[in-house]
């Protein structure tokens, strides 16, 4: 072995070396052995040593396997080959000592996390095999015949089972064993709620290269469902115990549990708002964005577009996210929105209703020209063509790059504007069509230089419509005439609306009117636009819209323009969704946007912005640079942290735990006042605790307790040692309301005082609201007697005295003074000495009246009770206007505070002072002949006794003097009726009324009317007089049938009297007269009249009967 060169040398001397060859010896034949010889064990394996590089083996019984069997005794010899061809031999004698086991196993394919059960199929021809080791690939082992092993992990393990004869034989064998991966199964929930579907989703995971193929859902009421994202409906409220089984294509299974609450109810979403677009905006088409804010409570949000306010014709709904803003397409027209917020019982809580308008100028008639700075074509960022939006192709061209203006693409609100430069750049334009007036041009723009520039103008010096600024005046002018308003240049952006109207013509900015004249009847043909006519006083400013209408646009339209431009350039104010402060501390910054001219926050603030640290509701109004005001709020909320106590009283020698309590407390530090920086300490001094705490972005805030210490055990006493009298009370003195506390005397009694009734030590244990308690002894000796103090003073009605009669007594001495006091409102310090007293109170009511008795032994007691003084009725009636001759109601409006009343009285008397009438009803009637003055008096007396009265003066007013006549009433006849009703002209009937009885009514004088049937009619005429008195009369109408006219007519002889007898018949009448026609002979007026006919021949009778 070594390394090996040549160096070769020509004939000249020169020579060189050749590559190095290493060279190495492979020891491999003296280095293989198969080991000493050994004993075995039939069945055995003899096997050659380990070696990687062995490429070949050949043993002397023909196996060319690394081992072979052995089942007898003798020498066995092995060649072997290795990678570098290298031969090597040896030997070994083998002694069999006994027979080994054949050992086998089997074991099955189990899914992760269940046991692989292991058989042993090991066999022995001689003897028992006693021992088992196995080894089961994962670093665990067992000695039993036939284990159970549980994989942790899935996968291909090599497991091995050594099978030991008695004989100590032993043979091994190694097989695989596959664990199955398992799926993971998963789900989520939230709260349910009952006869809501409620949407499970299933969440679970398979191993690579499985896939879930089966899912078994449990919903714990008995219901069950075999589909991945399932939806079930709990009936019931409660808790529900929610399971999912998975299985995989490898048919290993996974489950999962989870508990589910069911509510009956749910709070609903809390009351949230819209953020875009905002109320009442005018908007470009195809520029219309909504957003709401999001609110507690809720799981889904659904927004509305309507072209209704009531919303029954929905044109838009649709899925949305809190805060997020959706662009939708709408076409021009007027429009309402909401959004919804449901919770999961379905409950919903909508937004206000947004109104807003979508709108383009296009939508007005007789737009002869619209210039948008967003519409041109550029020449090296120079306006070469600015094109006309209207439809009409007036386009504004410039052909020379010099006099081209320029383009801002981030101008007012971000939009595009053309720039004129004020030295050379302008437009000119054409119109298809001379414009006659009225003309309207609505300019919006800015004005950057000094004065005299025109901003538009003719082309022509006779034929001029021209909008400048001179002399620091706007002025609207034409070659007829012009008028302006003082503005002073250079000036922001404004609306100027120019209308060419003759003799009415007018300019507004920023749709205020500022001026009107006369602009005489000039008619626009050409526009320059950044100059004058002639191509001078070029205009210094920008221009982002410019519109010319043909006619004088009305005011809706006009409005409608400039909110168009004021929302397209200038949006309302916007501050954003709520803030909802999720961690930390740190102040929150509002902020209006830098874009508007002045500003007012509800917290008194001007800026554009402020800084917030608390929760609460923050609003803003703001000025733009038109002069339009714009207001917005958003809710910011922090999170909810707090001490457990913030005001706390401990009695003297307590303390107790004060506490941070919050939704969260990790990624947060805390520090008291007093250095300590755990969650919570222990107090027991008076003082100011406070909390600091800081967030991980360095913030903080703080939380304050003021604890009081309450010394109520050393305030609270029952006085000194000292003489008592017997019968008093004793009391405790403390700075608590003797009613706050409770008690507990040595006694046992739990009232505030003690009645003490012989010499002795009292002893007393009181606790106040605090929970703090203070005990106190005293020694009471005997003084005296206390009187026992009593009193009557009967009720009594208002104005009459009250008696006060003592009936005070006292033990084993004698009264020597009373003092009473009355506790009169208008006298509190009133009052009187003696036994028997009276006093009139100043008004009703119950008082609180004491008497105060003292005996000869210095003993005083004091009684105070109620003396009651009833209010006294108070009588009132309507109405104070009656007609005369007319029964009228009269109503009792009496009232009484003592429990009602119990009679009434009335006296009604004439307006000659002479009684009418009287009643003892509450509600009589009266009537009152003769117009004036009457009066009434009433005199009311309540359940308690007490009477008072009230006399009105009852104006009663003239009556009509209603009569009527009716001619006779026949079936089918009219029947005239004749108003006989008579007044004073100062009382003059102003309208009558007819009801015949039938039905039918009129208000005419004097009627007729056709009945229709035969019958008594009651018909009643009501006259109403100017001063409002109606009075009615009633006649009945007999409408009677006509009389049914017969007669008897036999057979007569001539020169015979004979007796005709009248078989008239009247129905609701009698027959009041006859008149017999003999054929002209005679006539007759009795009803059954005699005639003869002297003539035999035929004759013609007649009867007319009356009824």
């Amino acid at each position: 072995a070594g390394s090996y060169w040549v160096k070769i040398i020509d004939g000249e001397g020169c020579f060189a070396y050749s590559d190095t060859l290493n060279i190495t010896v492979d020891n491999f034949a003296n280095e293989f052995t198969l080991g000493e010889d050994l004993e075995l064990c039939s069945g055995n394996m003899l096997a050659a040593p380990s070696n990687p590089d062995i490429i070949s083996w050949q043993w002397n019984n023909g196996a060319v396997t690394p081992q072979i069997p052995i089942k007898e005794s003798g020498i066995y010899g092995i060649t072997v080959t290795n990678t570098n061809g290298c031969i090597a031999t040896d030997e070994v004698e083998v002694t069999i000592i006994g027979i080994a086991p054949e050992t086998d196993f089997s074991a099955d394919t189990v899914c992760l996390g269940n046991p692989t059960s292991f058989t042993d199929l090991s066999t022995l021809a001689e003897g028992n095999i006693d021992q088992w080791l196995w080894d089961f690939g994962d670093g665990n082992t067992s000695n039993e015949q036939n284990p159970q092993h549980t994989y942790s992990l899935p996968g291909s393990y090599m497991v091995s089972l050594t099978a030991i004869a008695s004989t100590t034989c032993q043979k091994g064998i190694t097989k695989e064993v596959i664990v199955k991966a398992v799926p993971v199964a998963y789900f989520e929930t939230s709260t349910a709620c009952i006869n809501v579907p409620y949407q499970f989703n299933d969440l679970s995971t398979a191993p690579e290269g499985l896939e879930i193929v089966a899912w078994d859902w449990s919903f714990g009421d008995g219901n069950t469902s075999t589909i991945q994202n399932p939806m079930h409906t709990f009936s019931n409220s409660g808790t529900a115990n929610i399971e999912l089984n998975i299985t995989t294509n490898n048919s290993c299974s996974s489950n999962f549990s989870e508990t589910i609450e069911v509510v009956g109810e749910f709070p609903s979403p809390e009351n949230f708002s819209m953020i875009l677009p905002k109320s009442g905006s005018v908007i470009s088409e195809g520029e219309v964005f909504i957003q709401h804010n999001s609110t507690q409570n809720a799981i889904e949000y659904l927004t509305q577009v309507s072209d209704n306010e009531d919303f029954s014709n929905i044109i838009l709904e649709t899925n949305s996210s809190a805060n997020d803003t959706s662009y939708v397409n709408l076409p021009i027209g007027n429009y309402y929105v909401r959004s919804k917020a449901i919770n999961i019982c379905m409950n919903e809580t909508y937004t206000p209703v947004i109104n807003f308008i979508v709108f383009s100028p296009s939508s007005i008639s007789n737009l002869v020209l619209w210039l948008e700075a967003d519409s041109v074509q550029l020449i090296d960022n120079l306006v070469s063509v600015w094109f006309d939006k209207s439809g009409n192709s007036n386009n504004a061209i410039q052909n020379n790059l010099i006099n081209m203006p320029s383009i801002n693409n981030s101008s007012l609100g971000g939009r595009k504007s053309v720039i004129f430069n004020g030295s050379s750049n302008y437009l000119k334009l054409f119109f298809n069509q001379t414009l006659s007036q009225p003309i309207s041009i609505i300019l919006l723009h800015n004005y950057t230089q000094n004065t005299n520039r025109f901003i538009i103008d003719g082309v022509l010096q006779d034929n001029r419509f021209a909008l400048w600024n001179s002399n620091n005046s706007f002025l609207q002018f034409t070659n007829e005439g012009s008028f302006g308003f003082v503005k002073n240049a250079p000036y922001d952006f404004s609306i100027i609306t120019s209308v060419f109207n003759g003799n009415s013509s007018k300019i507004y900015n920023n749709n205020i009117n500022q001026s009107s004249g006369n602009n005489g009847a000039t008619q626009l043909s050409a526009l320059t636009i950044g100059s004058k006519y002639t191509n001078l006083s070029f205009f210094a400013g920008e221009i982002p819209e410019l519109f010319i209408f043909n006619k004088e646009i009305s005011k809706q339209e006009q409005d409608y323009i400039h909110l168009y431009l004021q929302n397209k350039y200038s949006p309302p104010v916007n501050l954003g969704a709520d803030k909802r402060i999720a961690y930390g501390f740190c102040p929150v910054v509002l902020d209006a946007g830098e874009q508007f001219a002045s500003y007012l926050w509800n917290t008194g603030e001007t800026t554009s912005s402020i800084t917030v640290n608390t929760a609460g509701t923050y609003s803003v109004s703001v000025t733009d640079i038109f002069g339009f005001v714009s207001s917005d709020e958003v809710e910011v909320r922090f999170p909810d942290i707090g001490l457990n106590t913030m005001d706390t009283t401990l009695c003297q020698g307590e303390s107790m735990e004060l506490a941070f309590s919050s939704a969260f407390t990790s990624d947060i530090s805390l520090l008291w006042n007093t250095g300590e920086t755990s969650p919570s300490i222990t107090v027991g001094q008076a003082g100011e605790y406070t909390l600091t705490l800081t967030d991980t972005l360095g913030c903080s805030t703080n939380l304050t307790a003021q604890i009081g210490i309450d010394d109520f055990e050393n305030t609270a006493t029952l006085g000194e040692d000292r003489p008592f009298c017997m019968g008093d009370t004793l009391w405790l003195q403390s700075p608590w309301q003797p009613w706050q506390l409770d008690y507990l005397w040595n006694d046992g009694s739990t009232g505030s005082g003690l009645v003490i009734n012989q010499a002795g030590e009292y002893s007393l244990t009181a606790t106040n609201p605090n929970g703090c308690s203070g005990t106190d002894t005293v020694s009471l000796s005997f003084q005296g007697y206390a009187p026992e103090v009593s009193f009557s003073a009967p009720p009594v009605c208002f104005g009459l005295p009250t008696s006060f009669t003592d009936g005070s007594t006292v033990a084993q001495s004698e009264i020597i003074s009373r003092s009473w006091l009355f506790n009169d409102p208008q006298d509190p310090a009133g009052g009187a000495s003696g036994s028997t007293v009276s006093h009139t109170y100043s008004e009703p009511g119950i008082f609180i009246a004491s008497l105060e008795v003292s005996s000869i032994a210095g003993c005083s007691r004091s009684l105070s009770q109620a003396v009651q003084v009833y209010h006294l009725p108070e009588p009132a009636f309507g109405p104070p206007n009656v007609c005369a001759n007319l029964n009228t109601p009269f109503s009792d409006r009496s009232t009484d505070l003592e429990g009602g009343i119990a009679s009434w009285q009335w006296t009604a008397t004439d307006t000659d002072g002479s009684t009418i009438n009287t009643s003892l009803l509450q509600n009589p009637e009266f009537s009152f002949p003769n117009p004036g003055t009457a009066s009434l008096k009433l005199i009311t007396t309540s359940l308690v006794g007490c009477s008072d009265s009230i006399s009105r003066n009852i104006n009663v007013r003239y009556s009509p003097e209603v009569d009527f006549s009716f001619t006779p009433a026949c079936l089918g006849d009219m029947v005239s009726f004749t108003n006989l009703s008579q007044a004073p002209a100062w009382a003059g009937i102003q309208s009558t009324h007819w009801n015949f009885g039938d039905g039918d009514t009129t208000l005419l004088t004097n009627p007729s009317h056709l009945f229709q049937e035969a019958g008594i009619y009651p018909v009643t005429l009501t006259a109403r007089a100017i001063n409002g008195c109606q009075i009615s009369l009633s006649k009945d109408v007999t409408v009677n049938y006509p009389p049914i006219v017969a007669f008897e007519t036999p057979p007569i002889c001539a020169a015979t009297d004979y007796q005709f007898i009248d078989n008239t018949t009247a129905p609701l009448s009698e027959i009041t007269s006859w008149n017999w026609n003999f054929s002209g002979l005679g006539s007759s007026t009795e009803q059954n009249p005699w005639f003869s006919f002297e003539l035999p021949g035929q004759y013609n009778i007649s009867l007319e009967a009356k009824s």
